[in-house]
């Protein structure tokens, strides 16, 4: 995990970050579902615009009693597929926006939170139309032995040559953002006790100003509140109506 984290870090600091801003919380989502109104949604589908991603899909499936909705209260978080759950009135809330981009990033979203925003980004390299398949891949696929591979050599090689005399492709970022929104949008973060064994899984509430709520897996929840906080300099509030945070 550290690995993965500190790569992640490092891509946020080689352009995506503005100055003077700094990476709070990185996390990775999984399956995600949502409640808006008296609608259910599992795995939760877009509601509104999303960019085009060609990243690929998550490998654990959501459980099936979780899928159908059978279940009572908050056994969903006994299913480690379903990292999150969205709640909002509306399908323009931003919980939901939240959500909605969580899913058009698949494996490759990263949720992020600097001292500025918060974010879903993903590897550029994943962002836009899927590509077409060439036609004959699978007479030249690298993964049929010795003929494939010679082709794939030969194509590399006419790559190289290809590029003799060209000018540089410009530099183009590590990561793009799919959905932003500043920290006044926020109204805070809250650890949560779920589930109904004698430990409790922990997950991390994130409270909007416009009144909706993304919860989602995180095991020390409440640390993760408690360094928000420490970053932000504020003691942490549970009075939902306590004014957005601000960096300061």
């Amino acid at each position: 995990m550290n690995d993965k984290l500190d790569k992640a870090v490092a891509q946020l600091q080689s352009g995506w970050l503005a100055p003077h801003e700094r990476p709070i919380l990185v996390r990775w989502p999984g399956h995600v579902a949502s409640t808006i109104g008296n609608s259910r949604l599992v795995p939760h589908v877009p509601q509104g615009s999303t960019p085009p991603t060609r990243a690929p899909q998550l490998r654990a499936e959501i459980h099936p009693a979780v899928r159908e909705g059978r279940f009572w209260n908050d056994e969903w978080v006994h299913d480690p597929a379903t990292w999150g759950w969205a709640y909002a009135q509306r399908p323009d809330q931003l919980a939901i926006r939240l959500a909605d981009h969580c899913v058009a990033g698949r494996a490759a979203s990263v949720l992020v939170l600097t001292t500025h925003r918060l974010a879903v980004v993903i590897e550029t390299k994943f962002f836009g139309e899927p590509e077409p398949e060439p036609e004959g891949q699978q007479e030249t696929s690298t993964g049929g032995g010795l003929f494939g591979k010679a082709m794939a050599l030969a194509r590399s090689l006419q790559s190289n040559e290809d590029g003799d005399g060209k000018e540089p492709k410009p530099e183009v970022p590590l990561l793009t953002t799919l959905w932003e929104v500043p920290l006044s949008a926020v109204r805070g973060f809250r650890p949560i006790p779920k589930g109904r064994d004698l430990e409790h899984i922990w997950h991390l509430a994130i409270d909007f100003a416009d009144g909706s709520m993304l919860e989602f897996f995180a095991e020390y929840a409440q640390s993760d509140v408690l360094h928000i906080h420490k970053c932000f300099q504020r003691v942490p509030s549970p009075d939902p109506t306590a004014p957005p945070i601000q960096p300061r």
